[in-house]
């Protein structure tokens, strides 16, 4: 953002950080408003820290945007179960994605405990797939020590 992008920070006060928030916000564009606040907050927080200034302006910015009321989706109505599996059947995407929605249909899993799923949790024999309370992680791939939400093994 030019306005603020070539001041020298120890110029900068409230209500100059909350410019480029609120223009993301005159945008109707929330989460980006919201993670402007968030690193303009930790660039302010960083200069204090470093003795660049003394208080944080950013600060003074907490309750600033407006707070948008999430709008939850309604359960898939029955009858257009049929255009649902069709849409699925003639997705042009990865297979991998296509497949995965079709087994998640079968199994009712979070999506987490589908990605996460590890060959050693299913016994082909018994037809069984057992998911953990937890996993052992795997080296670089953030989260995957995540098991079952339920903290419980099921089955």
């Amino acid at each position: 953002f030019p306005f603020i992008g070539n001041r020298d920070i120890t110029t900068l006060n409230t209500p100059d950080l909350l410019i480029p928030v609120r223009a993301a916000e005159a945008k109707q564009i929330y989460e980006i408003a919201s993670r402007l606040q968030q690193r303009i907050s930790a660039v302010m927080r960083y200069a204090v820290q470093s003795g660049i200034i003394r208080y944080n302006p950013a600060l003074d910015m907490a309750g600033a945007l407006t707070t948008v009321k999430r709008q939850h989706r309604p359960a898939l109505d029955l009858s257009r179960l049929p255009e649902l599996l069709s849409r699925i059947g003639s997705y042009k995407g990865q297979p991998v994605t296509q497949l995965a929605v079709m087994l998640n249909l079968l199994v009712f899993i979070r999506s987490s405990e589908l990605r996460y799923a590890r060959w050693s949790e299913i016994d082909i024999d018994n037809a069984m797939w057992t998911i953990p309370a937890e996993r052992e992680p795997l080296p670089g791939v953030k989260f995957s020590h995540r098991g079952s939400k339920m903290r419980t093994p099921h089955l």
